[in-house]
């Protein structure tokens, strides 16, 4: 039970929450208050209660307002009625309300999120222009770079389905990924090509669709269907590939964020390869968050890593223990 003080601190704190959280409707605690039910309640379990509308309400500071972007844009329902957000959903909601904030760092390259629409909408109406339509498979290299970020989410806008690979595959794992998946095209920024199949390099492809000037309209999307096929590397075997529908990307993203605490505050760096799951669920989460990307191609450099947290004033990074240890061993006393 709660004695009176602490049920006036109850009091005071929905009074503050509803302050500040003017978006979302308290019911449930209203109804604790109305119907005297608050009295047989320890404070732990109001504190508990409250918790839980915030997280079925994330329109704080920090937090991606998904609920009010799907009224604006017409999400899609997910299970039990809960909305769902697309990657392509989360950068018009960027490019609605921060625009000119960075998205993602290469170097001494830069990229807006309403930049990176723009591109990523130009990029979908030249993948449209060149016969890409919804369901289509495009091999995408996984390069630490904007361009294959760009090329992720023009895919995505024209309906199609992104498959990742090694920045340095053997050409016969290309050519066998190629044929498992149908792929109609291969956007890179190597010279590996297998037989047959289309190709372009990312640079060629973006400065084409600036030239064209058209934008793709993102089509009615199925949340059921399947977006990416991410393949393992094949190193006891042939490359195996999983398939993620819409809904599973979009409950990956919100896990990976909520798991982690990410916020759209952060500036993370991100050494990851961009064709591996840790990677891919990172870079997209953070997307979703609408925080900043700083990319890196691996850790093979201690000093770039240090440079790029210095430089760029991240506040997080994503690695694994051992690159971890790699870095720290470079960086010597140093560190």
């Amino acid at each position: 039970m709660i004695d009176k003080g602490e049920y006036t601190m109850k009091e005071k704190l929905t009074a503050l929450l509803k302050e500040n959280f003017s978006e979302i409707d308290f019911t449930e605690s209203d109804a604790l208050v109305d119907d005297g039910i608050l009295e047989s309640m320890t404070l732990v379990e109001i504190i508990a209660t409250i918790a839980l509308e915030l997280h079925h309400h994330p329109l704080r500071r920090g937090h991606p307002p998904e609920l009010q972007l799907h009224r604006r844009h017409g999400g899609h329902a997910g299970k039990a009625g809960r909305s769902m957000m697309t990657l392509v959903d989360a950068l018009y909601r960027n490019n609605a309300e921060q625009p000119d904030k960075v998205a993602l760092i290469f170097r001494d390259q830069q990229v807006t999120y309403g930049q990176l629409l723009e591109q990523a909408a130009l990029l979908g109406g030249y993948l449209q222009a060149k016969g890409i339509h919804p369901g289509d498979r495009v091999m995408l290299t996984g390069a630490s770079r904007p361009e294959y970020v760009i090329a992720l989410l023009a895919v995505q806008f024209v309906g199609g389905v992104t498959v990742p690979v090694d920045r340095n595959p053997l050409k016969t794992t290309l050519a066998y990924i190629a044929q498992l998946t149908d792929a109609k095209l291969y956007l890179s920024t190597n010279k590996k090509v297998p037989d047959g199949l289309p190709y372009e390099r990312y640079t060629d492809a973006l400065e084409a669709a600036n030239t064209l000037g058209e934008k793709a309209v993102p089509p009615t999307e199925d949340p059921d269907r399947i977006a990416e096929l991410l393949f393992t590397t094949g190193t006891t075997g042939r490359p195996k590939g999983a398939t993620h529908t819409l809904r599973c990307i979009s409950a990956n993203m919100h896990n990976t964020y909520t798991g982690i605490g990410m916020r759209s505050d952060d500036i993370l760096l991100l050494p990851l390869p961009l064709n591996h799951s840790f990677g891919m669920r990172v870079l997209r989460a953070m997307l979703w968050a609408g925080g900043t990307i700083v990319l890196q191609n691996g850790f093979g450099f201690g000093r770039e890593t240090e440079l790029n947290i210095h430089q760029h004033h991240c506040t997080a990074m994503a690695c694994v223990p051992a690159s971890m240890d790699l870095m720290l061993q470079q960086m010597g006393d140093d560190r």
